[in-house]
């Protein structure tokens, strides 16, 4: 059962500016070091943690730099993001990890918020036609 809501309020965090969302998160990475390629992109990890029932993202950032009590209640979870530098500068989720602790109802939410952050967000993905 996907929550809606929550996906609202973890697309905030995704596209915030503020500390604790993935935009500065992402800005401060190092681009395409071990988050590796993807296409033609160059790609970078963001770092978060989230509650396992409900799939709601607390905030964005490496261990090093999230509070203890975050770091102990909540799960923490890796968004591999391609980054579009040569057109728009937008990037793209393509891949996220969630643990083995996750439950189906954060999974799902999680899932669903990856889907509207690339479909409102995302760059366009070039699709390969066959003849």
């Amino acid at each position: 059962m996907i929550l809606r809501e929550i996906v609202e309020r973890n697309l905030e965090k995704m596209k915030g500016g503020e500390t604790g969302c993935m935009r500065p998160l992402i800005l401060d990475e190092s681009i395409g070091g071990n988050a590796g390629n993807w296409q033609e992109h160059s790609c970078a990890a963001a770092n978060f943690y989230y509650d396992a029932k409900t799939g709601e993202i607390i905030c964005f950032g490496n261990c090093q730099k999230v509070p203890g009590e975050i770091r102990e209640k909540f799960l923490q979870g890796t968004f591999r993001i391609a980054v579009d530098m040569r057109k728009t500068g937008r990037y793209r989720i393509i891949d996220a990890g969630m643990g083995s602790q996750v439950q189906d109802t954060a999974r799902e939410t999680l899932e669903a918020s990856i889907e509207e952050f690339n479909r409102r967000y995302g760059f366009e993905v070039k699709t390969l036609v066959e003849r």
